[in-house]
């Protein structure tokens, strides 16, 4: 999965694609995160690159979780607890899933 962008058609068939740094709503970039990590533990898809390196935090945060949750089997398909948890949201720093 493309985890830097998403494409969208309009309405009036136009095609949009957006990186995921230019949305402004971290909850749209840690969802796509734990879903993607739910998804690789489930599959026992191995990442080979290095999460702490990657350039957006919170979708990493999100993966974390979602990677987490499917282990725990916890997973039920809805990242709203995990969100809730994360502390993004009330603009806390550390995160709980931030390793």
């Amino acid at each position: 999965m493309n985890t830097t962008g998403k494409v969208r058609k309009m309405d009036n068939g136009r095609i949009v694609w957006r990186k995921a740094t230019d949305l402004d709503q971290n909850r749209i970039r840690f969802n796509w995160g734990y879903h993607d990590g739910a998804l690789d533990i489930r599959t026992g898809f191995v990442r080979r690159d290095d999460l702490d390196k990657h350039y957006d935090t919170v979708y990493v945060v999100g993966y974390r979780a979602g990677a987490e949750d499917m282990r725990n089997a916890t997973y039920f398909e809805d990242s709203t607890k995990a969100w809730e948890a994360s502390g993004i949201e009330s603009g806390v720093t550390a995160y709980r899933y931030a390793k």
